[in-house]
């Protein structure tokens, strides 16, 4: 079974995740950040499968959603 998203730990608690199966032209790299208090996610893929089940959210904790740039 392939897995639409795979990651890749980047250290100090950041993993980087992407979409392999998306043209490298038109891919973007999703970033998980585990904070003492809250978990940020910087940015959400192309939308074209659940990032959730990817991220390595910690329990219990706030998420802070932040993109980079929005299209019209």
């Amino acid at each position: 079974a392939m897995t639409w998203f795979q990651q890749e730990d980047v250290g100090s608690g950041i993993t980087r995740i992407w979409e392999p199966e998306v043209h490298r032209f038109f891919r973007g790299n999703v970033f998980h950040v585990r904070g003492r208090r809250a978990d940020l996610v910087f940015d959400f893929g192309l939308g074209l499968r659940p990032l959730r089940p990817a991220l390595p959210l910690t329990p219990g904790h706030p998420v802070i959603a932040v993109a980079s740039h929005a299209h019209a």
